[in-house]
């Protein structure tokens, strides 16, 4: 009797363990250019911290990270629930350049004059 509950909590551990690498295994990154102007950018309610706070709202995005020196985000994102591409239309639709697709003119028109070309 206390094999087989051994064997049933070892065979259950090592379940758990094979899930959560699976899980971890499906997170990929990307770095996608852009157009962020201003020094401030991340501090902007109306700029870079909203584009911060839409981005981590969009189901499949782990982890967005603003370089605004090299001018690049950084995602981390679960491929199996949002495309690249998807991600880089959400940017475009805030205003912002993402790599290859230009930014939505209204978006673009609505930012902070200082986050502007």
């Amino acid at each position: 009797m206390k094999q087989n509950f051994l064997t049933l909590l070892i065979t259950i551990s090592l379940l758990l363990n094979v899930q959560y690498s699976i899980a971890q295994s499906t997170v990929t990154s990307a770095s996608i250019k852009t157009n962020i102007y201003c020094d401030h950018c991340l501090e902007c309610p109306t700029c870079g911290i909203l584009l911060l706070n839409k981005l981590k709202q969009i189901k499949g995005i782990r982890q967005v990270n603003i370089n605004t020196t090299l001018k690049l985000i950084k995602v981390s994102y679960e491929p199996s629930v949002i495309k690249i591409n998807s991600i880089r239309e959400h940017i475009a639709a805030l205003g912002y350049d993402a790599d290859a697709i230009k930014a939505s003119i209204s978006a673009y028109n609505s930012l902070d004059a200082c986050c502007k070309k």
